[in-house]
This record gives C-alpha cells, sequence and structure tokens, in this order.
C-alpha cells in the first residue's frame, strides 16, 4: 500500500475520535403551511425545507431578522438546505402567505451544542511513553468509570491489540507490548461502550 493511503486510513482513524454528527431536520413546505412549524436545534445541525409532494403554491421564504436571503420553495424548487451556527431564535415567513408571526410562518431556535460526554471528558489525559516505543509502551489513563477498551491499530486500519479496561479502575497504566510489531506509526484509542472517545498517535521504532 503507498504511504498516503496509509496516511489516509490513519487521519480517518483520527477523526472518529474528534468528529460530531450534526442533525438533519426536515420542514416540510406544503400549501400555506410549515410542518413542523417550530424547530428546536443545536448549532451546526443542518435544516432543509423540502416541497411537499402534490402542492402548487410557490413560497419565497423569508427570514424575519435578515439571517438569510429570500429564497423560493416550489415545484422546480424543491429543497433548500442550510446549516445553522449561531445560537439564537430565527423566524421565518412566505411572503405570499403570510407575516412575521402569523398565517405561514415558523421559527427555528438554535441552542449550544452540549459540552462534551464524561466519557471524553474522562480520556482528556490518555497517553503513550515511550513515544516512539521500541518494546514496551505504557498507556496512562486518567479517568473516572466509563472508557471499556483500548485498541492499536496498526497503518492498513487493522485492530493489532485490544485490551479491555475494569470498569472500577481508576488512574490506570497499561503495559504494553510492542516488541512483535512491524515498525511504523500507529492510532490508538480509548472506546467507552463501543464508541470512539479519544484517538492518539504511537510510533513504534525497533
Amino acid at each position: 500500500m503507498k504511504l498516503p493511503v496509509r496516511l489516509f486510513a490513519l487521519l480517518s482513524l483520527l477523526l472518529l475520535g474528534y468528529s460530531a454528527t450534526a442533525a438533519n431536520i426536515t420542514i416540510m413546505v406544503g400549501d400555506n403551511f410549515y410542518s413542523p412549524r417550530t424547530v428546536s436545534i443545536q448549532a451546526g445541525d443542518v435544516v432543509t425545507w423540502q416541497y411537499q409532494s402534490g402542492s402548487s403554491n410557490t413560497h419565497p421564504t423569508a427570514s424575519d431578522n435578515g439571517a438569510w436571503t429570500t429564497f423560493t420553495i416550489n415545484s422546480a424548487n424543491l429543497t433548500k438546505t442550510m446549516t445553522f451556527s449561531t445560537v439564537g431564535n430565527f423566524p421565518y415567513h412566505c411572503t405570499f402567505h403570510g407575516a412575521a408571526g402569523t398565517g405561514m410562518y415558523g421559527v427555528i431556535t438554535v441552542t449550544a451544542a452540549p459540552l462534551p460526554t464524561t466519557a471524553a471528558q474522562d480520556a482528556a489525559v490518555f497517553q503513550a511513553y515511550p513515544n516512539p516505543a521500541a518494546n514496551l509502551v505504557t498507556l496512562k489513563l486518567d479517568r473516572t468509570q466509563t472508557p471499556t477498551a483500548v485498541q492499536l491499530i496498526n497503518e492498513l486500519g487493522s485492530v493489532v491489540r485490544t485490551l479491555e479496561l475494569s470498569p472500577a479502575a481508576t488512574g490506570t497504566e497499561l503495559l504494553v507490548s510492542v516488541a512483535d510489531l512491524p515498525a511504523g506509526l500507529y492510532v490508538y484509542r480509548l472506546l467507552a461502550n463501543g464508541a470512539v472517545v479519544a484517538t492518539r498517535r504511537l510510533t513504534v521504532s525497533h
């Protein structure tokens, strides 16, 4: 396998530990209504207005507070997608069939995204030393309760070590042999109930 492909595989594994999945909410646009009329989302979520099959009217959708340029939903423009990154209230209406707060109107409320989960906070200190490592590596975890396993993954994305963690243990240091592994770049990641909560890099050199 060529080096760039290996690096891409490692970067993908790293991103698994840090990415968050944005919600995508659909608002149906029909004759004289938005459904649902009120929507509560988190910052970073995506809203898609979708023209309802069987409708016949055109709906220029205007923001009451100038958050976006008016866009039209009709049989020729079936959808409009927008990401909401700013916390606040975003009322809007159809300029043909409503006005601010009356007739055909809607409100999107955006709240702050939640803080990292307890598992992610537990993983704030997750280190390997020495790094690079030749024979033995110590994995240090300052945690309270949630992480359940550690995995070591090679450049091809294959899991070469899995270490189960005791739920009751805290401040754990795990001694792992890497003497039998080929020299190269690895990823070690912390899991909580099957979900990746922290990812780090480890170099093995003999």
